[in-house]
């Protein structure tokens, strides 16, 4: 368990809460501002599980000011990470086929760092996020969605069209009625209802779905679920499956 280092005071409050899953930007002010959301909430132990990464750990922790770290002191943090891995799935209905999974990775040695860099630097494969943009555009207007191209844009300094998932979401929840399910509503050239409330959620519930127009088989993108276990063993981790209720036992029904 990773502390916050600097003197504790008589004054600070009881903590109790537990962040379990928790991302945060890779730079000073995120991690300050995740840092004071966790203190307001009276979170006692925080676990940061940032995707592929350690660097909030091992760097950004270390530009914090001693007044900053003495602020958040009584906050103990285990070093984490998120990794993507594929799983060869067999359903309820028998349909065999590799899905992504995500696999949390608790507790690892931050000492080991360069594991997970060699590990990510030869294992994963990336997709152009400009090229993966227009084939959501092409996919949508094929189906009836009411957008404008021109507000389907990537912005890296804006962490809701950072991903082209995301960056076509925002286009599409300029008409939310045209483009979304109302409640009950079942419709094929419509998004499903909860992704009005949920639109983070599209990357899950559209782009992974076999039976989605959106459809794009990322699971080979990312190396076998094995490898991704042994390596947080081998980094004195310990490993749990992330979001359990993203994946399907059975076909759903449109």
């Amino acid at each position: 368990m990773k502390e916050i280092k600097g003197r504790r005071t008589a004054r600070r409050h009881k903590a109790n809460n537990v962040g379990l899953h928790c991302h945060c930007g890779e730079n000073k002010e995120d991690l300050l501002k995740l840092l004071e959301k966790a203190n307001q909430e009276k979170v006692k132990y925080l676990i940061i599980n940032n995707y592929k990464s350690l660097k909030v750990y091992t760097e950004i922790m270390e530009q914090l000011s001693e007044e900053e770290k003495k602020r958040y002191a009584h906050i103990k943090l285990l070093p984490s990470i998120e990794l993507p891995a594929c799983f060869n799935f067999t359903n309820l209905d028998g349909e065999n086929y590799n899905i992504e999974v995500h696999i949390l990775a608790y507790g690892v040695d931050l000492s080991k760092e360069s594991m997970l860099k060699e590990f990510v630097r030869s294992k994963y494969k990336s997709i152009n996020q400009q090229e993966e943009l227009q084939r959501l555009i092409k996919i949508g207007h094929k189906i009836g969605l009411n957008f404008k191209d021109e507000d389907a844009y990537l912005d890296e300094n804006d962490d809701n069209r950072k991903f082209a998932g995301r960056a076509f979401t925002q286009a599409l929840m300029l008409n939310i009625d045209d483009n979304f399910c109302k409640e009950g509503e079942i419709s094929h050239n419509k998004l499903p209802f909860e992704l009005r409330q949920n639109w983070r959620a599209f990357q899950n519930r559209c782009v992974k779905d076999k039976k989605s127009p959106f459809f794009l088989d990322v699971a080979n993108l990312n190396p076998d679920v094995n490898d991704v276990i042994n390596l947080i063993h081998k980094m004195g981790g310990r490993a749990y499956l992330a979001h359990p209720s993203s994946y399907f036992a059975k076909k759903r029904k449109r």
